[in-house]
């Protein structure tokens, strides 16, 4: 349930066939972290609606990571709404 996200969980989208599938990774406040093929790695909202319509599923991996703490600082003062 993309509600119920938390910072490093991995969203995982299908681009296009039965193949075709994208990950990144979940930072706070709707946006995530991923590698664009023609941009680099790039910060995108998941409420985007290509990223909306290819939403598949998230993960929450290794519940002992920690998050660094200057981090909401930061995405907080690029990406203000």
């Amino acid at each position: 349930d993309k509600r119920q996200l938390s910072a490093g969980d991995l969203v995982f989208f299908k681009t296009g066939g039965d193949k075709q599938r994208h990950v990144g990774i979940y930072i706070e406040d709707g946006l995530f972290l991923h590698a664009s093929t023609s941009k680099g790695v790039i910060i995108s909202r998941l409420d985007n609606p290509y990223w909306e319509k290819h939403y598949w599923k998230s993960m929450r991996e290794n519940k002992g990571m920690k998050k660094p703490q200057h981090q909401t600082a930061v995405l907080n003062e690029k990406y203000a709404r």
